[in-house]
């Protein structure tokens, strides 16, 4: 997986005992608001603990997983389209995007990942691709996960996932 490049969010956001002004979107169903993360690789698993860093510095191959993240459906997705590589996962309709809705002081930042795939799953993947939304209310700090569908594969990566199985 990877990060997104850091962009200043469309309101300031209370996350635990921080204000922050940027944040960047990774792949792998999650949103950090540590900026030495931008464009770097993402590395959705760990025998670790979350949140913790495996190397005094991001990009650099080791998993990092800063304590500034909101991980909503933190998983080994894999966004590249089936139809470009039969290695990939996702159908051609998926999309990873972000809006604002709502007005001052009010807005809900959303972040939705729609019909995204599982890392080497692609029959699986293709059939019940993950959808879920990370909301994110200004003036509250409040954060809600909206999870319409996410399979987890007990043969990928062991099953870890911070999502729970049942």
């Amino acid at each position: 997986g990877s990060w997104g490049t850091s962009f200043t969010l469309p309101f300031q956001f209370c996350f635990f005992d921080s204000t922050y002004s940027n944040a960047i979107i990774g792949s792998s169903g999650i949103i950090t608001f540590d900026s030495t993360n931008s464009n770097c690789s993402l590395y959705p698993y760990s025998d670790s603990l979350i949140p913790n860093k495996l190397s005094d510095e991001q990009c650099t191959g080791n998993p990092y997983y800063p304590k500034a993240t909101i991980m909503g459906c933190f998983s080994d997705f894999d966004p590249n389209l089936y139809s470009i590589s039969p290695l990939n996962s996702s159908p051609d309709d998926r999309k990873i995007e972000w809006r604002v809705e709502g007005t001052v002081p009010f807005r809900r930042f959303v972040v939705s990942f729609f019909h995204v795939g599982t890392w080497s799953r692609v029959a699986c993947s293709l059939i019940n691709p993950a959808t879920f939304q990370m909301v994110m209310y200004e003036s509250t700090g409040i954060v809600e996960i909206y999870i319409e569908i996410r399979i987890l594969y007990y043969t990928h990566n062991n099953g870890l996932s911070i999502f729970k199985r049942y």
